[in-house]
């Protein structure tokens, strides 16, 4: 107010020339005038006063870390105008230079151990009526600001770290690094660990790692140590089917997950064997038709034997049970949760003198049985590293053959000569081959291989699957190592 005054005086002195009588009258509105009588003039005029801060300024307590966006105050807000901040490096020197900004200061720029100074300024708002105020000049908010020290620094992100090394994915490998992460914290100082930044991480990979644990530890159920896993955002809990494992599925009790993962690479529209340890609706199946075994007869008119797997149109795929699927991909998906148990169901299905069979287990043949026949979903070479096979076929399985857990095989269970009645001369001993046929839900059938059981490279057998002691003379349609061979 008082440079406004002297201003006036200026320009009166100016207009008239001389000093004279000059007689200030305060209106009491804001506006003052200002009259010269022996000069008869006469000024009036408004004084806006000087912007403040409208809401004070509340410095941030507790361990502030420097680098993170922690604001350093609250408040220090002002109606009168646009205000700036800035920090300064003591309570006296304003800052200069580009440093101010309307933004509310945060630690972002601040360095470990540094006493923060806070200033402010002021534009005043210029509404050309009583609503105006004049500019605030750079002030000392009147309080600082400590920044964690570097020992709290190096405390703070070791903790940080740890927890950070959990990872998104709580396995029963997972508890070494949770223990670690928990030790770290509960060693802090309580303002320490009041700004740990991911602490609920850690409180999640816990609660997700119990959830697992109880599973685990079920009767019978260790083996879902390596299979089942939780994502600790959401406390879901997934088990992991390793299909190329030959490792045996052990789970003694029910074990109820939030989902099912089949890690198993098939070929599409090649079928392939599959039996799972849990029941779901064929709804919640993505990715393969399934078929459940229904018998294996002798076609007279083709003069083959035939195994016969059905559709499973509806309803559920049951746990403990054999099937053959049909893959329209290379992945089999399955929605929503499931119960796992490798106990229940039968793990086979039998229909007369023949079984087909499911195994949670690796089988090895040692060639002392010749009932079974297996299942090739995949074209390569039988046992003996030389004889092709086709995918679709059934190869014997020779000395040192396997079969990994979770798929299936054929057998043969009757006691007497399968060949019984089934044709006019009966030959003695198993079919050597099987043709494989799927009945489609609408009742079409696709037969889509044959099941061979060859005994060794060079054997020979007659189109209809008996062995010959030597390679045929006579024209006419052979097998010899499970393919189709024309004797001219």
């Amino acid at each position: 107010m008082k440079k406004t005054i002297i201003s006036l005086l200026v320009a009166l002195m100016a207009t008239t020339g001389a000093w004279a009588q000059i007689v200030v009258t305060d209106n009491g509105d804001g506006s003052y005038s200002f009259t010269m009588p022996a000069y008869d003039v006469e000024v009036s005029t408004v004084l806006y006063p000087e912007a403040a801060v409208t809401t004070a300024f509340t410095a941030t307590t507790g361990v502030i870390v420097p680098g993170r966006t922690t604001a350093l105050f609250t408040g220090g807000a002002s109606t009168q105008g646009t205000i700036y901040y800035a920090i300064g490096a003591d309570g006296t020197n304003a800052p200069t230079g580009d440093v101010w900004g309307t933004d509310v200061l945060t630690a972002a720029s601040c360095s470990a151990g540094q006493t923060v100074y806070v200033w402010y300024k002021i534009t005043g708002k210029d509404n050309g009526s009583e609503d105006t105020y004049s500019n605030k000049a750079a002030t000392y908010a009147g309080f600082t600001v400590a920044m964690a020290t570097s020992e709290q620094v190096t405390a703070i992100n070791n903790v940080e770290t740890l927890i950070s090394a959990i990872g998104s994915t709580i396995t029963s490998a997972s508890s070494t690094a949770i223990s670690n992460a928990r030790t770290a914290y509960d060693a802090l100082a309580s303002d320490l660990k009041a700004v740990i930044k991911n602490i609920d991480d850690l409180t999640a990979a816990e609660t997700a790692l119990g959830k697992l644990t109880t599973l685990i530890n079920g009767d019978g159920n260790s083996g879902l140590s390596g299979i089942v896993s939780a994502d600790p955002s959401t406390g879901n809990v997934t088990a992991t089917l390793n299909g190329g494992s030959n490792t045996t599925l052990a789970i003694g009790t029910n074990a109820t997950v939030d989902a099912v993962v089949l890690d198993r690479t098939f070929t599409d529209s090649s079928a392939a064997t599959l039996m799972l340890p849990f029941e779901i609706s064929v709804s919640n199946t993505v990715g393969a038709t399934f078929y459940t075994y229904t018998g294996v007869t002798f076609d007279g008119v083709s003069n083959k034997w035939k195994a016969t797997m059905t559709e499973v149109s509806s309803g559920n795929i049951t746990a403990g049970t054999p099937y053959l699927v049909m893959p329209s991909g290379t992945d089999i998906t399955f929605t929503g949760g499931a119960t796992l148990n490798t106990t229940t169901g039968t793990k086979q299905t039998t229909q007369g003198d023949w079984t087909f069979k499911g195994t949670y287990e690796e089988k090895t043949w040692d060639g002392s049985t010749n009932n079974d026949y297996g299942f090739a979903a995949t074209a390569g070479k039988a046992i003996d590293g030389v004889t092709d096979v086709a995918a679709g076929d059934f190869v014997r399985f020779a000395n040192g053959a396997h079969l990994k857990p979770m798929r299936c095989y054929l057998t043969y269970t009757g006691g007497g000569n399968p060949w019984a009645g089934a044709r006019s001369s009966e030959p003695t001993g198993l079919p050597e081959s099987i043709s494989v046929v799927l009945v489609n839900a609408d009742g079409t059938t696709t037969e889509i291989g044959t099941i061979t059981r060859s005994e060794g490279e060079g054997a020979w057998y007659s189109f209809d699957g008996l062995k010959l002691d030597s390679k045929p003379s006579k024209k006419g349609m052979y097998i010899n190592n499970g393919k189709k061979v024309v004797v001219k």
